[in-house]
């Protein structure tokens, strides 16, 4: 590298010398293994590594970035489709939001209609879970019923398979039952939720129309 630097001493007073047209320029970089280069042409295999533009009187006139490797490139390119996905999804997002909007102020004149409607279908699911609640007081029932005919026919000897399989099956819609109470209460939530965020959203309408007149 010493050599390199004493070359550059020497060349860089001869360049001055020179009868030239423009500004004479030279070259300055530093290559894979750490060793500055001076000189008025890059090599080819030095092509990709950055540099400084110098003037004949050692000012750097500009500064050429290196080539990006590969895989800065695959980066560059994995980072480019990352980003036109998230536009892509906030896109749908706002025209979604945009249809959901125009539903509301086309079906709702007030919240109050908002409100009727939720309370509506959220009396219809608890009609359904107090018609479940009625199906496993009636199977309980014949649960029990099941349970003393077959400790009946176990007592007087007879075959009680049939009673021991009416009792699988009763217990078995007994737990449909309760299945469908808990998915229904689950329901009633999700409904509770969503209205409350149609509610929210169409006050907000208002209030954005109403400063836009």
């Amino acid at each position: 590298m010493k050599a390199t630097v004493r070359l550059f001493q020497l060349v860089l007073p001869l360049c001055l010398a020179l009868p030239v047209l423009g500004e004479a320029r030279l070259y300055r970089w530093v290559d894979e293994h750490g060793n500055v280069h001076y000189s008025d042409h890059v090599p080819p295999e030095h092509a990709h590594q950055g540099r400084d533009v110098k003037s004949s009187d050692g000012r750097t006139l500009d500064r050429v970035a290196p080539a990006r490797s590969r895989e800065e490139i695959e980066a560059e390119k994995r980072q480019q489709q990352a980003e036109a996905e998230t536009r892509r999804r906030l896109e749908e997002e706002a025209a979604r939001q945009a249809e959901h909007d125009r539903v509301l102020r086309l079906t709702f004149s007030s919240v109050r209609d908002i409100e009727r409607i939720r309370d509506d279908r959220i009396e219809a699911l608890r009609g359904r879970i107090h018609l479940a609640e009625g199906r496993i007081v009636n199977l309980e029932g014949q649960l029990n019923q099941a349970r003393q005919r077959a400790a009946d026919l176990e007592r007087s000897g007879r075959d009680a398979d049939d009673a021991h399989e009416r009792i699988q099956v009763l217990r078995a819609r007994i737990e449909e039952n309760q299945v469908f109470i808990a998915t229904t209460e689950a329901e009633i939530a999700t409904t509770e939720a969503r209205y409350e965020a149609d509610i929210e959203r169409f006050q907000y309408l208002l209030r954005r129309e109403a400063a836009e007149r």
